[in-house]
């Protein structure tokens, strides 16, 4: 239909009218709220984001104050001052005393290390591995302790070295010691476990991709719940735009930030908001436009689609019908409409089941067909047999051997017995076997020294099925082409193979064979009921995917290999 004449239909044009005036009002109603409902959430999570963040800063900056106390305490300790100042064993064990109560007030300790001027040392650690001498102001590690004491730093644990594993991290504290008369005596070292800045922050509420992180003061990371920040430039540049730019709503990457710096530590936290909960709303919010636009192409639209479906539902059918006409096994429904698409309904689907009874026609005459085939190919093979061995029985008569004739009679009775199956066109190979056992047997009996065979079938192949009588025309045409024209004569050795999907039956003999030059001419003479039948045969049973290979050399032999495939 020509657009023009389309659009100026009355249904199409109060259809659009109605649609696109309630599109427009849900748009505006929605917009409205979309904005306000979003300018309210930003508010209350940026509230919560600096809540949550000074909480935990505060929560900090009191767990540091307590470890300060703690630090205090051990540097003021009179056991502590007396082993540093004496080296005596009794103080010493007093020392250690105090370090075990200072251990017991705080499980997050890792440890508590006190060390003298003159390298006198007492800590919980049984094998403490630091540098030490009778002079510690020689030492860096120990002057960099007193000069940043009481300022929490991260660090490995005791002396190890810095790796990003977070299980070997702790947060070190120091506290200088002086004596009465306040003097230099020495220093004191606690280790705390890492995992106690993760306590306090993986609880604040900066949403499924939000984080906190804390740094120092000469912009190195302190804690982040990813260790890549710790040693990946670009990412540690990050983190420090975001301490050194403005807090607040970052409009452009759609985060919440907010700065707090730690008391009494050089260490400014951070708290990232990811606002999950303005994009879940903003996501609801389409979601709800999407559906009631959804309703509304429903409702407006709805009712003129109910009364065009019901005139042409009938066409469409038919229309349906008609592209599925390759396969003939369509049928049309019956289904009110017009009269004109009604009866060409119905005088269709007549041409259909019409069709459709002559194609069955055509399929059960192809099945007999085929079944007429093969039985012509089989009785071409039993009345050439037959002749060839009622000729040898004929001649084991007339010298009187009455043994062989009864032999050979029972052979060939087993070999039809084989041959008929009880009407059976597929046989197992084990039946296979028997039969063209039986066959060699009577062959023997009339070539005696000029032939000889054997016969190799594996236990598990036994139970395959074949088509019947596919290895007795190749053994046939061995002996009489291949065996028979030598003077010396041969053997035959008949064998099966398998592999994943191929079965390989094979029929070999060293009779006096044939080159390439005359290949096709030999084919030809071996091909009247001997291999042209057994192709033929596979052919109808297997189509394209069986092949007869024949491998074929001047006096030293013939090769045949029936390939059949397994799935």
């Amino acid at each position: 239909m020509n657009k023009r004449i389309f659009f100026r239909q009355l249904k199409v044009q109060i259809t659009s009218f109605y649609l696109i005036a309630s599109l427009m009002m849900v748009l505006l109603m929605s917009s409205a709220y979309y904005y306000s409902a979003s300018s309210i959430i930003l508010e209350d999570t940026l509230e919560q984001t600096i809540y949550g963040v000074e909480q935990s800063g505060n929560d900090l900056d009191n767990y540091i104050i307590e470890l300060k106390k703690i630090a205090m305490y051990i540097s003021q300790n009179d056991d502590i001052k007396s082993f540093l100042q004496t080296g005596e064993k009794n103080s010493k064990i007093e020392a250690h005393q105090v370090i075990d109560q200072a251990l017991a007030t705080n499980s997050s300790i890792v440890s508590v290390v006190a060390i003298g001027k003159d390298g006198g040392v007492v800590s919980n650690e049984t094998e403490l591995e630091m540098s030490v001498s009778s002079d510690m102001m020689k030492e860096s590690w120990y002057v960099r302790a007193i000069d940043n004491q009481q300022m929490p730093a991260l660090t490995s644990a005791r002396l190890q070295e810095f790796t990003m594993d977070k299980e070997t991290w702790v947060i070190a504290l120091s506290q200088e010691i002086f004596d009465d008369k306040n003097n230099h005596l020495g220093v004191v070292l606690l280790d705390i476990k890492y995992q106690v800045i993760e306590g306090y922050l993986d609880h604040l509420p900066l949403g499924e991709a939000g984080f906190a992180f804390i740094m120092d003061e000469s912009k190195q990371v302190v804690y982040h719940p990813d260790p890549n920040y710790f040693i990946n430039g670009d990412k540690k540049s990050e983190l420090i735009s975001m301490v050194e730019n403005s807090q607040g709503y970052d409009k452009e990457n759609n985060l919440l930030t907010h700065h707090y710096s730690i008391p009494n530590t050089h260490w400014t936290l951070v708290g990232v908001s990811s606002l999950d909960q303005l994009a879940l709303v903003r996501r609801q919010l389409i979601e709800v436009l999407v559906l009631l636009s959804g309703i509304i192409l429903v409702v407006v639209v709805g009712g003129s689609y109910f009364i065009a479906n019901r005139i042409t539902r009938p066409i469409k059918e038919l229309q349906s019908a008609m592209k599925d006409f390759d396969s003939f096994e369509t049928s049309i429904k019956k289904s009110s409409g017009c009269y004109e698409v009604e009866s060409l309904s119905k005088e269709f689907d007549k041409m259909l089941k019409e069709i459709q009874r002559l194609l069955s026609e055509i399929k059960e005459n192809e099945r007999y067909l085929r079944t007429y085939e093969l039985n012509a190919l089989y009785s071409q093979i039993n009345p050439h047999f037959l002749y060839n061995t009622l000729d040898t029985i004929v001649w084991m008569a007339e010298f009187n051997n009455s043994e062989k004739v009864i032999e050979v009679t029972k052979s060939l009775a087993q070999f039809f017995r084989i041959s008929l199956s009880k009407g059976q066109e597929m046989i197992t190979l084990e039946e296979e076997f028997d039969h063209i056992s039986q066959y060699l047997f009577i062959q023997k009996q009339r070539y005696d020294d000029q032939l000889s065979y054997s016969i190799d079938l594996p236990e598990n192949l036994k139970s395959v099925k074949v088509p019947k009588i596919i290895l007795q025309p190749i053994v046939e045409n061995a002996i009489y082409h291949g065996i028979r024209e030598k003077t010396s004569g041969g053997s035959i050795t008949v064998s099966v193979q398998q592999d994943a999907s191929t079965l390989k039956l094979i029929v070999q003999d060293d009779g006096v064979g044939f080159d390439e030059e005359t290949k096709e001419s030999k084919l030809v003479k071996l091909g009247g009921v001997g291999i042209e039948n057994v192709k033929k045969r596979l052919s109808l049973v297997y189509g394209d995917r069986s092949d007869i290979v024949i491998d074929s050399k001047p006096n030293i032999g013939t090769t045949v290999t029936l390939i059949i495939p397994q799935n």
